[in-house]
């Protein structure tokens, strides 16, 4: 009986052995990411920076202001000037993409001129994405959305949801998987 225990022993320690170099080269075949940050310094931005560092991904942060955020490399962009979004954009040359910039002002935010602005750089920030060999792009939406169909027409809200609309068939032409955090499902 102790001589069959001994007979299985190595053959467990193999198995385990087995088991363990599986997981460590699955572990070294994960590819880091190149992830462009849009809004790095908001309330959700700053948030997605140390998960995205600790999985050993290259953080590149757009931000109004240069931040010393370690792990990240910074880039002051005003993402509404085309000419800078542009130079960002081809400078990162990011495989990953999270949208997070937006018009947050919460005084003005739902009625201001702005949200035209950011919608147009939206959509060229994201095809501009795709030029440089962006593969995947995820694209926040806003408290603004989360109310469902505004009662009148709200330029934040229809900026949000023309972006979500647009983002379809571009992302359709362009080949570029896009996931947006749209809040409400029943309207994707």
């Amino acid at each position: 009986m102790e001589s069959d225990r001994r007979d299985h022993r190595p053959a467990c320690l193999c198995a385990r052995l087995g088991r363990l170099l599986r997981r460590a080269r699955a572990r070294s075949a994960r590819i880091a990411v190149r992830v462009l940050v849009t809004g790095a310094t908001g309330l959700i931005g700053r948030q997605t920076l140390a998960p995205l560092i600790a999985a050993g991904h290259e953080v590149h942060g757009l931000s109004r202001h240069v931040v010393d955020r370690e792990g990240a490399r910074w880039h002051s962009v005003d993402l509404l000037d085309d000419s800078a979004r542009a130079r960002a954009i081809e400078l990162v040359g990011a495989e990953a993409l999270l949208h997070l910039a937006w018009h947050t002002d919460v005084a003005t935010v739902y009625n201001d001129a702005a949200n035209d602005r950011w919608l147009d750089a939206s959509i060229d920030l994201i095809a501009r994405f795709r030029m440089v060999g962006g593969r995947r792009a995820v694209i926040a939406g806003s408290a603004a959305d989360m109310t469902g169909a505004p009662r009148a027409p709200v330029p934040v809200h229809a900026g949000k949801q023309a972006l979500h609309w647009c983002r379809l068939p571009a992302m359709a032409k362009l080949r570029t998987p896009c996931a947006d955090t749209w809040p409400n499902p029943t309207e994707v």
